[in-house]
């Protein structure tokens, strides 16, 4: 009988738990004062039934989750994969409700970007997949308002969330031997738009490299400080003490080195953020690029393309004005993953991720396939196969690739 009525019990881990322990085939069950006050709560629960009205057309419904210890059979999830099974559940006993309206949960956990991580279980990716297909928006929780929502927090509180248990593991990098980091930085600017490159060598020579557009207008000099704010606090996430700062404009290391004065007032502003942040190494050094041999900085694209609504969304949770555009954003970002470098990647099931191509490197890349030392002067439908035998996607692959082959002499 409980588990008919289990979608209509709240709580009902807790309120059933004397009852379930017979699952687990307990010989010595008795029937004692707590069975005894756990089905006499269980009737009276069941003879007031809560009066559910219809929800009016294309109403926001607003959902708030509760996780207690005593769920059977999934006692070893972790307290996150736990929140998202409760989401899970409830889109397969309430579907009605969450295709015909916008559901927002209210927790104070980080499950949307749990579920944009790729290294995480299997189990969470294929929930993060069912849940992509509804109009699903994950909210803080903030204000207390109605009896519903106070008797809910009495019923369900339990002591504050560790905060390790709900943060991501953050891989850092162990310096027995104190050495240093070194950071290439460059940054440009346009009518276009803003972006900045950086390039990390660790202290084991490896190479990290990052590019990203600044989403606001900038000077090519504020350009630069960002790019100098993007690898210091890179390196400082990777438990870097020490570090060496390149950066090719000289204006902007004179400034942190106290040779320039800033007398601009966004100056002023980012070179006390430069020396906030750099003030957590144990020893830091800025040196322009035009006194030591340059590395490549990864390539800036400022121009807009295809990828930036998807990037908004999956970093802030920011839609188009449009709705239209809106939706198709919203419904279409699942299918892709942003990755710490800000590095879109299309999602694939059969094989890895495919990292998404901005329309500026198309050609080239097509060029380099088709015609470079590998290059076979293959037809456009093996064109585009082979791109994604690569690792690289982009939208209207085919059309574009026999477009290009068609040039071919």
């Amino acid at each position: 009988m409980i588990a008919a009525l289990n979608r209509f019990i709240s709580r009902s881990a807790d309120r059933c738990r004397p009852f379930y322990r017979l699952l687990h085939k307990w010989k010595d069950f008795q029937w004692t004062n707590e069975c005894n006050l756990a089905f006499e709560d269980l009737k009276q629960y069941l003879a007031k039934p809560p009066i559910l009205s219809r929800p009016e057309k294309e109403e926001v419904l607003y959902a708030y989750l509760a996780v207690t210890d005593h769920a059977e059979v999934e006692q070893r999830y972790l307290l996150l994969e736990k929140a998202l099974l409760a989401v899970e559940h409830a889109t397969r006993k309430l579907p009605h409700y969450f295709q015909a309206h916008i559901v927002v949960i209210l927790t104070q956990l980080p499950l949307q970007a749990i579920m944009r991580k790729s290294d995480y279980t299997s189990r969470v990716a294929k929930w993060g997949t069912k849940l992509g297909a509804y109009d699903i928006k994950y909210m803080p929780r903030t204000a207390i308002k109605g009896q519903i929502l106070a008797d809910f927090v009495a019923e369900f509180t339990e002591g504050q969330i560790n905060r390790e248990d709900t943060m991501m593991t953050v891989m850092t990098i162990g310096m027995e031997n104190v050495t240093h980091w070194e950071v290439y930085t460059d940054g440009a600017s346009n009518r276009k738009g803003a972006g900045v490159g950086v390039v990390l060598i660790s202290p084991e020579k490896l190479v990290i490299e990052k590019s990203l557009r600044l989403g606001f207008s900038a000077t090519n000099n504020e350009a630069e400080y960002e790019a100098l704010l993007v690898g210091a606090q890179m390196v400082k996430h990777l438990g870097g003490r020490i570090v060496r700062l390149y950066c090719d404009s000289r204006l902007v290391v004179g400034q942190v080195n106290g040779e320039f004065e800033a007398k601009d007032e966004r100056m002023k502003s980012y070179l006390k953020r430069v020396k906030g942040v750099l003030s957590l190494f144990e020893s830091f050094q800025t040196s322009s690029l035009t006194s030591i041999s340059m590395v490549r900085v990864h390539s800036i694209h400022v121009g807009p393309s295809w990828m930036d609504p998807i990037i908004a969304f999956l970093q802030h949770g920011v839609l188009p004005e449009d709705g239209a555009m809106a939706e198709k954003v919203r419904r279409s970002a699942p299918r892709y993953w942003l990755s710490e470098e800000q590095k879109l990647y299309r999602r694939s099931y059969a094989g890895p991720y495919l990292l998404c191509v901005h329309p500026e490197a198309v050609e080239p890349l097509l060029e380099e396939l088709h015609e470079g030392v590998c290059g076979s002067h293959i037809g456009g439908r093996s064109l585009a196969h082979r791109a994604m035998t690569q690792g690289y996607w982009w939208p209207s692959m085919q059309k574009t690739s026999q477009e290009y082959a068609k040039k071919c002499d």
